[in-house]
């Protein structure tokens, strides 16, 4: 067909994610109608093209994941049915039929839904659409309104959404907060009592844990958020206290093993690996028994993409370096921090960032994965280029964190705990130096959407302002909501910087 010759399989991926077939009457190879409820969200790692879509198909609602190709028979070319990712894929869809038909089946052995759009009245009519730039939407639609308004009014609004995105992390906190009371004592803590009750959860280490969840989430990154918090809830702080936090061999062995990240040494070329892989494994048998929580299988972790000193091995070795540094003490180290007489803000982002100071020890000096190869090249060695250059610099450094991770986890976890805690206990030195710090943070690592963004509005000058405009982007720009904004043709702006009838707090 004419269709399949001129379509790639990035235009037809921008179809699904534009939801381009509604109109059409879908169905399944087997007959049965399918309802597109939602498309997914395209995901930009290994593993299915688009997640967490909901459909329909016949009469049964479905939620998991989309995989899109131009022949149906790529899905076993490609090897899906031998990958646990895409164990979770509810439709196959593909522009034609293919060589084959046998129908597609996960890892599970479970059969997978086909709809072929080659076989659907109309398809060929909507036509592939070119695309203009790398990600599609790289133009944001007010950009032209908003080139007229004076700087300051953007600038009030972008302050305005970090605050507002600041509440939304502490709010996250503050329900964890309320979990981890009724754990301890079940119904014995409401919504109103923490503040009456803050001292016992002290003392438990309720604080200590929710500072371990955060840090935790941040060093997951966007691909693995998800299975790092699993984690973290499952090997709680209190299990690695016993075990000894100064202990980073017992800490290693407890973390990658309940992680799942602990493999067979028989398949690891190098031996040095093998001989550190036996000994961290047979640590983590003898400490098993004192561990009651799930372990997590490897395949739930993402490496493809992702820079070597951001592989989940490597963060984790760090984090087993970090436990008796940053927590001996705790989260009240950080409270006192806040209230240092005469220290600035710059000093308390110093003070704080000197926290996650860490110097990598023995196989994690050289190492940031089991089946990685050591870095021991000769000092006069020729320069690298590309990506082994990239790897050569993140192995000389070892696993310890950089600067940009630990303003991440300044940023996401830190500050907006200390919120938390001066606003349940009323505490407004801490409060204002809080928002302090907040204001004084400096350039944060860019991703796809702070360039966007700042391509579209004004150059940031510093972590605040990168966290407002994500919050402008997640809470307004996705989801439509246009005539809500101060920006753009809708907004009314006032005469001093501010929402019409608004003022910033």
């Amino acid at each position: 067909m004419r269709t399949s010759k001129v379509m790639s399989e990035s235009e037809l991926r921008l179809l699904w994610e534009e939801s381009r077939f509604e109109d059409l009457p879908l169905h399944t190879t087997d007959g049965k109608p399918i309802q597109i409820l939602y498309p997914g969200s395209p995901n930009a790692d290994s593993g299915p093209d688009f997640l967490r879509a909901s459909i329909r198909v016949g009469g049964t609602l479905y939620s998991g994941d989309v995989e899109i190709h131009i022949d149906a028979a790529s899905w076993y070319g490609h090897g899906h049915h031998t990958d646990p990712h895409y164990n979770r894929v509810i439709l196959h869809v593909a522009l034609k039929s293919g060589s084959t038909e046998e129908p597609a089946r996960t890892r599970s052995n479970r059969r997978i839904p086909l709809l072929v759009l080659s076989d659907l009245p109309g398809f060929p009519h909507l036509g592939p659409r070119r695309l203009t730039t790398g990600t599609g939407w790289a133009m944001l639609p007010c950009r032209r309104w908003n080139a007229a308004l004076p700087r300051g009014n953007i600038g009030w609004w972008i302050r305005r959404l970090s605050r507002e995105r600041l509440s939304e992390k502490t709010a996250r906190f503050s329900a964890r907060l309320n979990e981890l009371a009724d754990e301890q004592q079940p119904g014995r803590y409401g919504r109103d009592d923490l503040e009456r009750t803050w001292r016992e959860l002290a003392v438990k280490g309720a604080w200590d844990q929710l500072l371990y969840e955060g840090i935790m989430e941040c060093l997951g990154y966007s691909k693995n958020r998800r299975p790092m918090l699993r984690l973290a809830r499952g090997m709680r702080l209190e299990v690695l206290r016993r075990a000894g936090l100064d202990n980073r061999h017992a800490m290693e062995s407890m973390l990658l093993g309940a992680a799942g990240l602990l493999p067979s040494s028989r398949g690891l070329l190098q031996k040095e690996a093998r001989v550190y892989v036996r000994c961290l494994r047979r640590a983590w048998k003898k400490l098993r028994s004192g561990y009651r929580g799930p372990v997590l299988h490897e395949a739930e972790w993402l490496f493809f993409r992702l820079r070597p000193a951001n592989f989940p091995t490597a963060r984790l070795a760090a984090l087993a370096a970090l436990l008796p540094i940053l927590f001996d003490g705790g989260f009240w180290r950080l409270v006192e921090v806040m209230h240092a007489d005469g220290s600035t803000p710059r000093m308390q982002l110093r003070t704080v960032a000197a926290l996650f100071t860490i110097h990598p020890e023995g196989f994690w000096c050289t190492h940031l994965h089991f089946r990685s190869a050591p870095h021991r090249g000769p000092a006069n060695a020729p320069p690298e280029r590309g990506a082994a250059r990239t790897i050569r610099r993140a192995r000389r450094k070892g696993v310890s964190l950089g600067r940009k991770r630990v303003l991440d986890i300044i940023v996401n976890a830190i500050i907006p705990l200390l919120f938390l805690y001066a606003r349940l206990f009323e505490d407004r030195l801490t409060c204002r130096r809080v928002f302090r710090l907040y204001a004084a943070l400096p350039l944060l690592q860019e991703n796809t959407i702070t360039r966007r963004m700042r391509r579209n509005l004004i150059p940031v000058r510093g972590g605040r302002d990168q966290q407002g405009m994500l919050q402008l982007h997640a809470r307004y720009c996705t989801r439509n909501r246009c005539a809500e904004c101060v920006l753009g043709p809708f907004g009314e702006i006032g005469p001093r910087g501010g929402a019409a009838g608004d003022t910033d707090d």
